[in-house]
């Protein structure tokens, strides 16, 4: 496989996922739940969300990051998600005091997100090198 093909496959891996460096390490998640406060404009929205901390297979230190908020809608199910970037990984914190409810908060103007190029690159790097050592061994 072309060094072009390979970096083509990379680079659609990596389009949706935001890496990030947590200030909470998944090992960390007793209660995996977090109260978001998202301020949209002049109004705040908050919920109590699932926190998902998945740490990257190649980079202990690099995770992704996501909560989910599902409420019932008659007879559907209505699933919110939201993805954090470095700028929202960077709000969490442990609540206080101490919820049975949550175990973290985190409160951030919503905004688009913005990617971590330095992280980026190092995931890149690695993928395009795994992908040329495959391509060597066949």
């Amino acid at each position: 496989m072309s060094k072009s093909k390979n970096l083509e496959i990379v680079k659609k891996t990596l389009a949706n996922d935001y890496l990030v460096q947590s200030p909470v390490s998944p090992t960390e998640l007793n209660n995996p739940r977090i109260l978001l406060r998202r301020h949209i404009g002049d109004s705040i929205s908050e919920d109590i969300f699932d926190l998902k901390i998945l740490a990257t297979d190649c980079f202990p230190d690099i995770h992704h990051i996501y909560a989910t908020h599902s409420v019932r809608q008659g007879y559907e199910r209505v699933t919110t998600r939201i993805i954090f970037d470095q700028y929202r990984a960077d709000q969490i914190r442990q609540a206080e005091p101490v919820s049975s409810n949550y175990e973290f908060v985190a409160e951030f103007i919503d905004k688009p997100l913005e990617r971590r190029l330095d992280l980026d690159e190092r995931a890149e790097q690695h993928l395009l090198k795994a992908l040329g050592d495959v391509v060597v061994q066949n």
